[in-house]
């Protein structure tokens, strides 16, 4: 397929149930016999990283503007995923969900982190990375080890998600905020305008007060130059909860399960703060009794000043991150 530019590909869960374009075949095959000279743009879900990772000398995609991977149910090594993005060093989109693990989907000891650093992937061009991780104990080596491949100082757009909660949460996000050099601190996306930022929690976090909320507090102090920020399903509650954060340069905020009251309560606080907001966009995916409850937003958020907009659809926030180019 030397003409292919544009390839998707999803597993829907069965051995051989896959739709998609391309030469599919057999699911212990590689997905191509000879790297598509042309292809610039890759979206796998669910892909069997049999099929993907066959060789780290031979990388299955090549020469990618745009790559999407949703992996499971078995991950890759370290050294097959690092091979496969050094391969394609002029990425501008970028987003690896590994939020659909199971426990004894990661590589085996020997292929796991702790052995030698692995070297870092260049990707100049990145403007918009997804990092969607699961999060748990048995998970957050492979993904911290996976982030700190990434020499991406452009990123401008990021979407992140901590799905779960590990000890090590931390030192994923310290490291997004502070850089691998702690005596020199410097965020690891010093362009970084747009964000879309999900931290999980258990209940015995919550309960302990174990410092959950300053995950939060870490990336906003970090990025104080934020344009756009993202709160979908409890971030927003979370973040509320804060009180003291402040962003001094926020133009735009997307939210969808946020009250009006407690919408009218943030923007008046920036207004006492001396800080403003151009544009709310809240997400009304359902429905159900949707022009009563956009209503009740008009009315409460009426005179402050601020563009209220409604979208319909969850891709919206990928849009606003830079994720829907293609």
């Amino acid at each position: 397929m030397p003409s292919l530019e544009h390839f998707e590909l999803q597993h829907n869960g069965t051995e051989h149930g896959w739709s998609g374009r391309g030469n599919i075949g057999s699911s212990n095959k590689p997905l191509f016999h000879t790297p598509p000279a042309r292809l610039k743009v890759a979206i796998l879900e669910q892909i069997q990283s049999s099929r993907l990772f066959t060789s780290p000398e031979c990388p299955q995609l090549v020469g990618l503007t745009c790559l999407k991977l949703k992996l499971a149910p078995v991950l890759p090594s370290l050294e097959g995923f690092n091979a496969l993005l050094a391969a394609s060093p002029m990425l501008e989109i970028l987003s690896i969900d590994l939020r659909y693990q199971r426990r004894d989907s990661f590589p085996s000891a020997s292929s796991r982190p702790g052995s030698n650093p692995l070297p870092k992937v260049k990707l100049p061009n990145l403007r918009s990375l997804g990092l969607l991780f699961r999060a748990r104990p048995y998970s957050i080596d492979w993904e911290y080890d996976m982030l700190r491949m990434l020499d991406a100082p452009n990123v401008r757009f990021l979407r992140f998600r901590l799905l779960g909660w590990s000890s090590k949460n931390k030192d994923v996000v310290d490291y997004l905020a502070k850089g691998s050099d702690l005596s020199n601190p410097r965020p690891l996306f010093p362009l970084l305008v747009g964000l879309d930022i999900f931290v999980g929690q258990w209940i015995d976090q919550y309960l302990l007060g174990s410092g959950f909320y300053l995950l939060y507090e870490v990336m906003f102090t970090a990025y104080p130059f934020l344009t756009t920020l993202t709160l979908l399903g409890r971030a927003w509650s979370d973040v509320f909860e804060l009180r003291q954060w402040s962003l001094p340069n926020l133009e735009r905020l997307l939210v969808d399960s946020a009250s009006p009251l407690g919408l009218k309560a943030f923007i008046n606080g920036r207004h006492d703060a001396g800080l403003g907001l151009e544009t709310l966009e809240i997400l009304l995916v359902s429905k159900s009794h949707r022009e009563h409850i956009m209503s009740q937003f008009k009315e409460a958020l009426d005179g402050l000043g601020v563009d209220v907009r409604f979208c319909h659809t969850t891709q919206r926030a990928h849009e606003i991150m830079g994720l829907e180019d293609w």
